[in-house]
């Protein structure tokens, strides 16, 4: 009874002003329903029709009172639907300010009041600077029935930023499914160990020798791998990773398929080593992996490629992670990585004083997650103040914070947003004297320090970071 559950849903105020609503007389049946209901409110499951008939009308169950108690229930039904909807409504023009301007704007267009055509143009300004693309595509439509032909133009950009926000998101959802595949077929793989690794292997004079390979071997490292996966603490999976790697380093064979296990592994500890701050050790383990893989002529996963970047950010080896960005640029960009890829670089260029090949390089912003945006926007700030254009960067930081007022609040758009108020703050202190400067870059820098801590593994943190820690010393 899904009447049961929108009733359950509301909170005292609105309990309030439905019964209002309801208490007027003419919809005395529906308020006594819902008085009941309300009450029913602390009970996991809702009340039997018969109970509601017995309770409230004082009736037995029939096939005609069941029917009429289901029209009632019906059209409490549709009050609560409007009421909900508005309710949420009025949440959204509240929190976000583009969402107001645009239902402002209808009416305005609507009522053909003067004020459509001065306000009209900053809504839809706010709103793109704000990334609220459908809003700002709704007031563009209003804006061309009585403008020229460059809205309609700007409409259709637009519109292109969200078919490719569409297909990075079915790109994701491809993924996902994929992963979801590759995990059935390592569940045959553990039934049937040497079936499975075999039909990758249709003509027979290609097929590697199995015979050193045994299922007690293939089990080991099947359960082994396993029990990684699902070990939560990071220094227990990489023990259990370099187990795996002492194993693969062992087999005899020089088939492909096996030094490709082995290079997987080497992956694999690499990242864990990366999680844990031991960047040093992570690059001996990249550097393997590379190196195999050249010496098998095989060629390196873009993912391999952005660890080894992500670690040499981290390492401070900034000229490096350009040179690779630089190397492997068309692997880069063709793959899913490419936005973490060109962040990296980008942010190479920045803290190494190329700032005009970073600012002509940076991702678009448009199509990315407001996380990304954010990362973005913050290496632009920095760009700016490694120029030394302080106006620029506080213009930046200023309408960067009017955007992250606007997003979700996740965990992810938080870590970014503590970048953006140390900035800021640093920024401050570039633009004051004396004491007052001196006590913005001691603020700055603890709080730099702080996040440190928490972020050392974090490329797109740990190099502004470390910079931000420099520069207030």
């Amino acid at each position: 009874m899904r009447t049961f559950y929108l009733i359950k849903s509301l909170n005292d105020t609105e309990t309030n002003e439905v019964e209002l609503l309801l208490n007027d007389g003419k919809r005395q049946n529906l308020f006594s329903i819902f008085r009941y209901l309300k009450k029913q409110g602390n009970q996991q499951n809702p009340p039997a029709i018969q109970d509601i008939l017995k309770t409230v009308f004082k009736q037995p169950f029939t096939k005609t009172n069941e029917l009429q108690l289901r029209n009632k229930l019906s059209r409490l039904n549709d009050i609560l639907y409007e009421f909900i909807a508005t309710a949420e409504f009025k949440s959204s023009i509240i929190k976000h300010e583009s969402i107001f301007n645009q239902w402002l704007v209808q009416a305005f267009h609507s009522r053909q009041l003067p004020m459509f055509q001065t306000d009209v143009d900053e809504f839809i300004q706010t709103a793109l600077n704000d990334f609220m693309l459908d809003e700002a595509i709704a007031m563009l439509r209003l804006r061309s029935i009585v403008g020229d032909s460059d809205y309609k133009k700007r409409i259709a950009y637009i519109e292109q930023w969200q078919l490719q926000d569409k297909r990075r998101l079915l790109l994701h959802l491809a993924a996902s499914e994929n992963m979801r595949a590759v995990s059935l077929e390592r569940e045959d793989s553990l039934k049937h160990p040497k079936e499975s690794l075999l039909k990758h292997y249709k003509h027979p004079d290609y097929r590697p020798d199995l015979s050193e390979l045994t299922n007690e071997w293939y089990f080991t490292i099947y359960e082994t791998t396993r029990k990684a996966l699902l070990t939560k603490n990071i220094s227990g999976k990489e023990k259990l990773m370099k187990q795996v790697r002492k194993l693969s380093s062992t087999l005899k064979t020089g088939h492909p398929l096996f030094r490709g296990t082995h290079a997987n592994v080497l992956m694999n500890i690499s990242y864990l080593l990366i999680k844990q701050n031991k960047f040093e050790e992570a690059d001996n383990y990249l550097s393997e992996y590379i190196k195999q893989q050249q010496t098998d002529e095989i060629e390196i996963k873009p993912v391999a490629w952005v660890n080894y970047m992500v670690n040499l950010s981290c390492l401070g080896k900034l000229e490096e992670v350009i040179k690779v960005y630089e190397e492997n640029l068309l692997q880069l960009t063709a793959s899913p990585f490419a936005f973490t890829a060109r962040l990296l670089y980008c942010s190479a260029c920045v803290f190494t004083n190329k700032t005009d090949l970073a600012l002509k390089k940076m991702p678009d912003i448009a199509p990315l997650e407001d996380y990304q945006k954010i990362a973005v926007r913050n290496l632009y700030a920095a760009a700016f103040i490694k120029r030394k254009d302080y106006k620029l960067a506080q213009t930046e930081i200023y309408n960067l914070k009017r955007a992250i007022a606007g997003f979700e609040k996740t965990d992810a758009i938080q870590k970014m947003n503590n970048i953006t108020l140390l900035i800021e703050t640093y920024l401050a202190g570039l633009t004051t004297k004396g004491q007052k400067q001196k006590a913005f870059f001691v603020r700055a820098k603890r709080k730099a320090k702080a996040l440190f801590k928490i972020f050392e593994s974090d490329p797109a943190l740990n190099v502004i970071l470390k910079w931000l820690m420099e520069e207030t010393s």
